[in-house]
């Protein structure tokens, strides 16, 4: 399967190691419509809108999603549903309504 990553599981990020761990394959980088991306301090949020906007991020291809799908809180404190890249459909994990600024340009920078 495939995931969409655009915070702290990209490459050079602090839980990237995890990707690693699980033996992830890096696909490429992608661009998701459709969603906002909001700055929640330590990590960053997806919000699906219904305009153009969009995120950026990176595909990977894993064989498990249960790692993932702890680390992220699934399905507490983010959701996940699958959307349409250049590389297919991916896994990408959202949340309804986050109190995190929204980022313009949809790129997160760890701080």
């Amino acid at each position: 399967m495939k995931i969409f990553v655009y915070g702290s599981l990209k490459r050079g990020f602090s839980n990237h190691i995890l990707l690693e761990e699980l033996g992830a394959k890096f696909i490429g980088k992608a661009i998701v419509q459709g969603f906002t991306l909001h700055d929640l301090v330590y990590y960053p949020a997806a919000v699906m809108t219904d305009n153009d906007s969009k995120i950026s991020g990176e595909v990977y291809e894993i064989e498990d999603i249960s790692m993932l799908d702890h680390l992220e809180d699934y399905p507490e404190m983010y959701d996940r549903m699958q959307v349409i890249t250049q590389y297919g459909w991916v896994w990408i994990y959202y949340q309804d309504a986050p109190n995190g600024r929204i980022i313009p340009n949809g790129a997160w920078l760890e701080k």
